[in-house]
């Protein structure tokens, strides 16, 4: 089965490839589309679910979206939905070294990952919906280019 994946992180579909063999993931890009809703969503689950019903009026096919982020406790859950949107245009590395150096000042370090994942598939009338969060703690300096995005700091 194919499965539309609503994303243009290449990390991702692979990720996804390796979770959902023998299915084949497509992304947009891999038919040519230029895919890139506006994500006005105040929760992950809300932007998911904007990325996953856009996607799917265009391809009518099964899709799952995702919308995840690093929030920081000290921050009150700071960047939250605006992780990818946090400094926009920077690379990750200013955007860690920003984040650290706005968590100086305080003592908890403490921080999340949530993640939200919607599969829709409007053909069989299903909307399905999953979240989950990793809990850790928030690195200075940064020790190495483990991962990408927010991983090299979070432990």
């Amino acid at each position: 089965m194919e499965i539309f994946l609503a994303t243009g992180n290449l990390h991702k579909k692979h990720e996804m490839q390796m979770l959902c063999e023998p299915n084949k993931i497509t992304i947009p890009a891999d038919i040519g589309l230029n895919f890139d809703p506006e994500e006005t969503g105040k929760t992950f689950f809300e932007n998911a679910l904007i990325k996953a019903e856009s996607l799917w009026e265009i391809v009518q096919k099964p899709v799952i979206a995702d919308d995840s982020g690093i929030c920081v406790h000290a921050l009150n859950d700071f960047p939250g939905v605006y992780s990818a949107r946090f400094m926009e245009g920077q690379s990750y590395d200013l955007k860690n070294k920003a984040l650290n150096e706005m968590l100086s000042k305080f003592d908890d370090k403490t921080a999340h990952y949530t993640c939200a994942i919607v599969l829709v598939n409007k053909e069989e009338n299903i909307e399905k919906y999953f979240e989950g969060k990793c809990y850790g703690t928030i690195i200075s300096p940064i020790e190495g280019p483990y991962g990408f995005v927010y991983d090299p700091i979070f432990v």
